[in-house]
């Protein structure tokens, strides 16, 4: 198993199931980001899929020539393979437009496991904190930065938990997912 941070940046990594051995060879491919690594100020992009039509989508793919198109690079597979991905990604592009991640996006790819009801507790944090700087009077102070102290324990604690059942789950996932491949591979 390799392990990356962070998880979601287009790292590519796996086990090469072959039998020479009963080691199995790991590989690893990082994208080239040509000397900037991909923080939160990095943009990011994916597929607008809110107004996606299935049966337009299938239309425009049927509307299209390919036999007149592979006609003509019939003995070129590699060019035929060209202009379909080319026509392909027209029409992709056409019905899945792609859109800017938004910051929070970008931030929720990077930790996955900072679920809504943590993100929730975070702004009540935040909030008691600037309750506790502003307040007048001790007992003010006193009672929002108790408040303040409890919900930051407690998100905390959420956190370490959330993430630790999100690699559990991440793990036993791609484990069976292995498992799978290795049996499909010896038989």
């Amino acid at each position: 198993m390799i392990l990356s941070s962070p998880s979601d940046n287009g790292t590519l990594s796996g086990n090469i199931c072959f039998s020479i051995s009963d080691h199995l060879p790991q590989f690893c491919f990082f994208p080239s980001f040509e000397g900037k690594f991909p923080g939160e100020n990095a943009t990011f992009y994916k597929q607008d899929w809110a107004k996606f039509n299935r049966e337009d989508f299938i239309l425009d793919f049927l509307e299209e020539d390919w036999n007149t198109l592979f006609e003509r690079f019939n003995h070129h597979p590699e060019l035929c393979l060209n202009v379909f991905n080319d026509r392909m990604k027209v029409i992709v592009e056409r019905h899945l437009p792609t859109v800017k991640l938004t910051k929070r996006e970008v931030r929720s790819k990077i930790k996955p496991w900072i679920t809504p009801g943590i993100l929730k507790s975070i702004k009540l944090r935040d909030h008691y904190q600037r309750k506790h700087a502003k307040a007048k009077t001790k007992e003010s102070k006193d009672r929002f930065y108790e408040l303040y102290r409890t919900y930051r324990n407690m998100i905390v604690t959420l956190t370490r938990r959330s993430k630790k059942n999100h690699y559990v789950r991440y793990f036993d996932f791609h484990s069976k997912i292995l498992v799978k491949s290795v049996l499909i591979f010896v038989i």
